[in-house]
């Protein structure tokens, strides 16, 4: 998954000291989710999306316009914004360059994390805090092919589940995952089919 955009927002008002991240992502070739996440700065932050399944990018920047706006309009003050640059301009400027150094090196910190909480995920046991569709979309972003095995061994609950898991199994690009994405491929939901179908 590709983040195309992202605004940071805050609120502060009395005791209340609060942020509200807003992702626009590319999840597939013509396929765009808008996430997000919100809590009280500097703690652990709840998780969300507004699109329970992937849309078109027009539905997706207007969904993510939307949510932004409706923010603003309670009170919140963007802090942030970045949108994502060509290779080129990342090579051209060296903080571009810096930046994405730092998010390679953060993303290798969680790869234990996750990995953790995919294992669990696998032996049935909830993750906390984390929904198994948004630990999938992570481990694929972040560990893909360390995260197969615990991957082929997931049942998943629901469709949007199946979708997600449909997805990462794709990101490993890995001829182990074919009799998963197989099995998938015949799910009742047109949607998770059609994800599973391109992933073989």
């Amino acid at each position: 998954m590709r983040l195309l955009k992202q605004t940071i927002l805050h609120f502060q008002q009395g005791s209340s000291d609060k942020v509200y991240e807003v992702d626009l992502c590319e999840a597939g070739e013509g396929e765009f989710v808008v996430n997000f996440r919100y809590g009280r700065r500097g703690a652990r932050l709840r998780e969300g999306t507004k699109t329970t399944f992937p849309v078109g990018q027009s539905e997706a920047e207007s969904v993510f316009d939307d949510l932004v706006a409706s923010k603003v309009a309670k009170g919140y003050r963007s802090i942030g914004e970045k949108e994502q640059v060509s290779d080129d301009e990342a090579t051209g400027g060296g903080a571009k360059v810096e930046e994405r150094v730092e998010s390679a090196v953060g993303s290798l910190s969680q790869r234990a994390t996750l990995k953790r909480l995919l294992k669990s995920a696998r032996e049935g046991k909830a993750p906390k805090n984390w929904k198994l569709s948004r630990l999938l979309w992570r481990i694929a972003e972040i560990a893909p092919v360390e995260g197969i095995d615990d991957l082929l061994n997931l049942h998943p609950a629901d469709e949007f589940e199946a979708y997600s898991l449909a997805w990462a199994l794709g990101q490993t690009a890995s001829p182990t995952a074919v009799g998963k994405l197989t099995e998938l491929r015949d799910h009742p939901d047109t949607k998770v089919q059609r994800i599973a179908t391109d992933a073989l």
